[in-house]
């Protein structure tokens, strides 16, 4: 993949696609701390206190059950970056009953595979994305969620006690990056996007997005058996809510992944 090709249609001369491997795509990355833990869900239960399963918040500092994309803009961030006011959250995980404080989030924005780089738009503020079924008793799909004790290790339908020193517990989710174009959120909350297909993204969601994953992070975990506040071992699922301040966004779209370029931080 080369630059050279985007500068090329940009300036109208003929250019050749951009396609995206998973080898060879465009990236970049934001880590963003550990915030607060609470009982709500502003995507599945907005405006109500407490209802929810609880959560481990990160990024945005002020989430709560009422929050949208514009309060998060007038508030803070634990993120390196400081435009992504995104509002990022998994099922707290316990030991025993102890409650595990992850860490850290990692969010990886990059230019899905399949598709021609050049036709990625930058996520729109106010975004609802969901990885994952919380309650879901079967194994998921491991393209969407899995557990692994370090990025390498081997992959888990279910969290797990990390056998080997130094190896820490991560979450993986993978959000699906082709949109309907026109609703930002759905009554279900998983059919305003879809995945990419072999052609590339559906004609029923054809605005190419950015592929976000998001890995949650754990310190050593305690001696206990675990679980997740949110149900079965096997509901590992996350949430996002988009909020960038700026022209960050669109600019990390243009400069990384239009041009199939990794500009990771992390």
């Amino acid at each position: 993949a080369s630059p050279a090709d985007a500068r090329g249609a940009a300036s109208g001369e003929p250019a050749t696609a951009l396609i995206a491997t998973a080898e060879d795509r465009g990236s970049f990355s934001v880590p963003c701390a550990y915030s607060h833990s609470a009982g709500d869900d502003p995507i599945v239960h907005p405006g109500h206190a407490g209802l929810s399963h609880r959560h481990d918040f990160f990024g945005a500092t002020t989430t709560d059950a009422a929050s949208t994309d514009d309060t998060l803009l007038t508030g803070g961030t634990t993120c390196r970056s400081v435009a992504d006011r995104s509002a990022y959250w998994s099922p707290q995980l316990r030991a025993g009953e102890t409650p595990v404080t992850p860490t850290e989030v990692v969010a990886y924005y990059r230019t899905p595979v399949g598709v021609d780089a050049r036709a990625v738009e930058p996520l729109p503020n106010g975004l609802e994305m969901v990885a994952g079924d919380p309650y879901t008793e079967s194994e998921q799909d491991p393209e969407v969620v899995r557990w692994s004790c370090g990025a390498s290790g081997p992959s888990s339908p279910v969290p797990v006690h990390c056998p080997s020193p130094g190896a820490t517990l991560g979450l993986w989710l993978t959000f699906a990056p082709c949109w309907d174009g026109t609703n930002l959120g759905s009554a279900d909350h998983y059919s305003h996007l879809a995945p990419v297909g072999a052609g590339g993204c559906p004609e029923s969601h054809p605005v190419v997005l950015p592929e976000v994953q998001v890995e949650v992070r754990y310190p050593t975990i305690p001696p206990g058996d675990l679980s997740l506040a949110s149900g079965p071992l096997t509901g590992g699922h996350g949430d996002v809510l988009v909020a960038w301040a700026g022209d960050h966004m669109p600019s990390e779209t243009a400069i990384c992944l239009r041009t199939n370029t990794r500009c990771d931080v992390s």
